[in-house]
């Protein structure tokens, strides 16, 4: 495969994880956002060499999504937190995927991007 092909695969599943963390942060179908993320997790998982560091990102993102459903809803002060640290583990997966300068610029609700 070619470096742009997996390039351009790499930021579309990322992409395709952002929208539906979007999606969750904002009420979405929660089941849904969850089998998307945790879907395309295992597509980025398997485009790239086998790292522990971005192992343990792709691993933290998924538990900080189980989490959020989890909790459900709550004081409007924490669910912003809980929305700021969904976008700070997918900030880390792009951080580890060496993307970081590619991440779109809108992140998430309450992600410091």
């Amino acid at each position: 495969m070619s470096p742009a092909l997996l390039l351009e695969m790499l930021e579309g599943r990322m992409a395709a994880i952002g929208q539906a963390l979007k999606r969750l942060a904002s009420d979405g179908d929660a089941v849904a956002e969850v089998e998307s993320i945790r879907t395309n997790l295992l597509d980025v998982l398997q485009l790239v060499e086998r790292d522990p560091g971005i192992d343990a990102a792709a691993d933290d993102l998924y538990e900080c999504v189980r989490a959020f459903v989890q909790a459900g809803e709550g004081d409007p002060g924490i669910m912003e937190r809980r929305k700021r640290l969904l976008g700070d583990a997918y900030s880390r997966l792009w951080h580890r995927l060496g993307m970081s300068h590619l991440q779109p610029d809108g992140g998430l609700p309450g992600s410091r991007t």
